[in-house]
């Protein structure tokens, strides 16, 4: 049981939380249907409905009332599935967090919508960068895009709901210093009055900041950095190519280290190319702490 006597979901995500994906669709968590990637099975997508239809819907609702029961819905079989083989699963993760207003609707929110950023990483895809889509349109692919932030479709839809109760937010890309979407919903959160109380999880690649962001970012509870870090020196840049010069990052980490309610972590992908390189990428990050003083994890 809950602490407010309510039988606990098999998972909450349906109850308190919901994703806008770079493609716009809608969907509780990003492991419905089976994967993280945009395509994957929607809800609906915004501008077909309202956010607030998408939530009061028969579909959501479907999914909520039989999480409720603690049965599996099909779109979130992968996820049981790989919480049996691996014992983690986004399921947990929503469990774990516990807000104490999980049942209240909306406590978390992510945003992806847009698949704008300034590099082309090799471990990328048109579907998070928009110089990869780019570089697929000029090669054939009719499906590859660039997705433009649409802030008055944003707006109007975080209008239609309540998020009086909402306690974190996660803002992943492409770049979301480069997305105005996520000006739009800083400043919504800030003008109804709860951006004071939410955690910001923002992954970035940390070779642009936005002013107007890094301002609102000053006025949450919380901020957790997630800097995307793949190498150092010319492993970096061949990975991550396109201007991502370690340097230039180090210029941002020391804005963001020295705001009191930040912290600091990075996320390093694995691959062939930097595989024998890891023991650069910890010293370089355990030597931050004394050159920029912070809050550092990890």
């Amino acid at each position: 049981m809950s602490p407010h006597g309510m039988k606990m979901p098999l998972c909450t995500a349906a109850h308190t939380a919901l994703l806008i994906d770079v493609d716009k669709g809608v969907r509780p968590c990003c492991a419905y249907e089976g994967n993280h990637m945009p395509g994957s099975q929607s809800v609906a997508s915004l501008g077909d409905v309202t956010l607030s239809e998408i939530l009061g819907g028969l579909v959501w609702s479907g999914v909520r009332d039989q999480l409720a029961r603690r049965e599996v819905p099909p779109a979130c079989l992968h996820c049981i599935e790989r919480e049996k083989r691996v014992g983690s699963s986004q399921r947990l993760a929503m469990l774990n967090r516990q807000s104490p207003n999980w049942h209240k609707v909306i406590t978390y929110l992510e945003l992806n919508s847009s698949n704008l950023c300034n590099l082309q990483c090799r471990h990328c895809s048109p579907t998070f960068s928009s110089r990869w889509a780019k570089h697929a349109q000029r090669r054939g692919d009719t499906h590859a895009k660039v997705v433009f932030p649409d802030g008055e479709l944003i707006l109007r839809n975080l209008q239609s709901v309540d998020l009086q109760h909402l306690d974190y937010v996660a803002i992943k890309g492409g770049e979301p210093m480069l997305n105005s979407d996520v000006l739009v919903l800083l400043r919504h959160l800030d003008s109804i009055g709860v951006f004071k109380n939410i955690t910001l999880h923002l992954v970035t690649n940390g070779t642009v900041i936005n002013p107007a962001i890094l301002d609102l970012m000053r006025r949450a509870r919380s901020c957790q950095i997630c800097l995307s870090i793949d190498g150092v020196g010319p492993v970096q840049t061949y990975i991550r190519h396109g201007g991502s010069e370690i340097e230039q990052i180090e210029e941002a980490i020391a804005v963001y280290a020295a705001m009191p309610n930040v912290q600091l972590s990075r996320n390093t992908s694995v691959m062939a190319y930097n595989i024998f390189r890891l023991d650069a990428i910890d010293d370089w990050w355990s030597g931050l702490a004394t050159r920029f003083p912070g809050n550092y994890c990890g």
